[in-house]
């Protein structure tokens, strides 16, 4: 009788365990769904809403890091860094894309929805093989190159972004003193 209470404690922990992980994975799809939909939209550009989502999710990606850091060890971390650092210089060539435009006198800007996309299918993917599919190992290492790849893109995109509207406003003064 002891032990069917430790099954029926242990199955209520791992039930509510998958609960947690779904809440999870729901957050973090609204979140980024939210920001999606916003960017097609077009935002109010303020410099706290470029660099917050990209210190975010190099946060997550770095908690995917230390955890491969335990199976793989420190090159394979290392290799990981590289491509955050690689996703940033080609980032900064899509954050050429950004705009900028104003709306009722405030400044709007949009950006890349793509790259948004693929951080979140890449993110919830290698969440799911971490939880669920611990021994798939080759999947699990293409999905960590791709977030880190898609973390460095997002964080490029951003310093192109803040560049980008301090040369749209310029644009602005110049126009209106012409």
């Amino acid at each position: 009788m002891i032990q069917w209470n430790m099954l029926e404690i242990s199955q209520n922990t791992s039930g509510s365990s998958s609960y947690v992980f779904l809440v999870y994975i729901a957050l973090i799809i609204l979140f980024v769904v939210r920001r999606i939909i916003r960017g097609i939209r077009g935002r109010k550009y303020k410099r706290s809403r470029i660099l917050m989502p990209p210190v975010i999710y190099l946060l997550l990606t770095f908690i995917y890091m230390f955890a491969d850091y335990k199976l793989y060890g420190f090159y394979y971390v290392i290799f990981l860094i590289f491509l955050i650092v690689l996703g940033v210089l080609v980032g900064l060539k899509f954050g050429e894309t950004a705009e900028f435009f104003y709306k009722d006198n405030q400044l709007f800007y949009k950006r890349s929805q793509a790259i948004l996309s693929l951080w979140l299918i890449s993110y919830i993917g290698r969440l799911v093989i971490f939880l669920y599919l611990p021994n798939v190992m080759i999947l699990a290492e293409l999905l960590d190159v791709l977030l880190s790849f898609t973390t460095g893109l997002l964080v490029g995109e951003a310093i192109v972004i803040i560049r980008k509207e301090g040369e749209f406003k310029n644009k602005q003064v110049e126009s209106q003193n012409n």
